[in-house]
């Protein structure tokens, strides 16, 4: 004699769709940020020229060798353009506010970025190549 499914208690059998996992092939895939197939999210990196890392052994000051990467970055992100620097990422490398100015004016000093502002603002920078203005020899 069989049992009946009404005598049967089939709750206690039911799956949550909290408890099943999605198969692999239906999962959401993760976004690439390129063609290499990275994905989106990993850490950002700069091309650093050769020339620059010998102009920073006359820095005065260690925010300027942790800087210019970082100005960089944000040239490349701003499409070669003039742009403002972020308090945020000053913060991030442990730049304090009253030193951001003579760091800049270093590294406008030895040719790698021009400023360009007005009084109590914040100035605009444009990162020059580090062979700016010279001859090749």
């Amino acid at each position: 004699m069989t049992r009946r499914n009404d005598d049967l208690d089939l709750d206690r059998y039911r799956l949550r769709p909290t408890d099943v996992e999605a198969p692999t092939s239906m999962r959401a895939r993760e976004k690439s940020n390129s063609a290499s197939g990275k994905p989106a999210g990993c850490d950002p990196f700069v091309r650093y020229p050769v020339e620059v890392i010998y102009r920073m052994r006359a820095a005065k000051y260690a925010g300027t060798a942790k800087l210019y990467p970082l100005l960089l970055h944000l040239n490349w992100r701003a499409d070669h353009r003039p742009f403002k620097l972020p308090k945020e990422d000053l913060k991030r490398l442990g730049i304090s506010r009253e030193r951001r100015g003579p760091v800049l004016r270093e590294l406008e000093r030895m040719g790698l970025i021009r400023l360009k502002g007005e009084p109590r603002k914040a100035p605009l920078i444009t990162v020059l190549s580090p062979t700016h203005g010279r001859t090749a020899r």
